[in-house]
């Protein structure tokens, strides 16, 4: 836990097997005064509570006999949301083609195992001795998904449109909003020969055959304090940047990114946590206040 400044506050858990210790820590989230972290070696989920100005551990959630391995999503009253890895998983079916969000109670036990299902990534799955890899598609679509904890709903958003779903803690699906009037953009040459230039040969032939003809025209998402659904979008009619939008679809915000790669974090008010790699390659988080623009 770092200060505004960088400066190192808190060391939180060690390497290792215990409680409050990690072999790799993976997914975390914070809500509230709680901290969530995963350990996929291990099959647990770790949690600590600030108290006394600092975290401190106070629950270890062994996952191991639940057949789960994934990214947590949020954290409730009831609970834990947590966005099935089907990827990582060995129990995983051989030609997956939804991730199951599963929900979870406060001592790792099994509230739902699908509370609802999401489309996987787009994914290349090559087997060749030589070159067996699974990889994501090179401008393909991805599902994404953003936890409001002040409304219980999860947010659901498939790339290729700007669509938006949610559903509620009960599972039940609800349409949000959607803009069919925005359209995905073609790739050009010159997108395509960068992209597949960083492979090395045979991956580039393969990845090539899997290359769609047309980009996502959305990113990442992203739900503030106030309820507002912010949204990457990569349409070229309205410039790559971050919109806000109500939760019955109403635009309200654009901001520009402040750096390429720059990924949103989170968002508090008129506070934008953003992190990126910088031209020398150092991981960087930034904070930033914003005079946000009306649409």
């Amino acid at each position: 836990m770092l200060n505004g400044k960088g400066n190192l506050i808190q060391k939180i858990g060690k390497e290792g097997r215990g409680p409050g210790e990690f072999q790799n820590a993976g997914s975390f989230l914070t809500v509230h005064d709680s901290l969530a972290v995963t350990d996929g070696p291990s099959h647990k989920i770790e949690v600590f509570q600030y108290l006394n100005t600092k975290y401190e551990h106070i629950r270890t959630i062994d996952i191991e006999n639940q057949k789960l391995l994934g990214n947590l999503l949020g954290l409730t009253d009831k609970g834990i949301l947590l966005e099935n890895d089907i990827w990582l998983s060995p129990f995983a079916p051989k030609n997956p083609t939804e991730t199951a969000i599963s929900f979870l109670d406060h001592k790792g036990d099994i509230l739902q195992d699908t509370l609802f299902s999401v489309p996987i990534h787009e994914f290349v799955v090559h087997d060749n001795s030589e070159t067996a890899f699974v990889r994501g598609k090179i401008f393909g679509n991805s599902s994404k998904l953003a936890y409001d904890d002040n409304k219980g709903r999860i947010y659901s958003l498939w790339t290729d449109k700007l669509s938006i779903d949610y559903f509620t803690l009960d599972g039940e699906r609800h349409h949000a909003f959607s803009y069919p009037l925005l359209q995905p953009v073609n790739i050009t040459k010159v997108e395509r020969d960068s992209a597949l230039n960083r492979l090395d040969e045979p991956t580039r032939d393969i990845m090539r055959k899997h290359m769609p003809d047309v980009k996502p025209i959305a990113g990442h998402m992203v739900v503030d304090d106030q309820q507002r659904l912010w949204v990457e979008l990569l349409s070229e009619e309205l410039g790559h940047g971050w919109f806000a939008f109500s939760a019955d679809g109403e635009p309200l915000f654009h901001i520009k990114i402040p750096h390429h790669n720059a990924i949103l974090q989170d968002i508090r008010g008129n506070t934008f946590l953003w992190n990126y790699t910088n031209k020398k390659g150092v991981p960087t988080a930034v904070k930033s206040r914003v005079n946000i623009p009306e649409v």
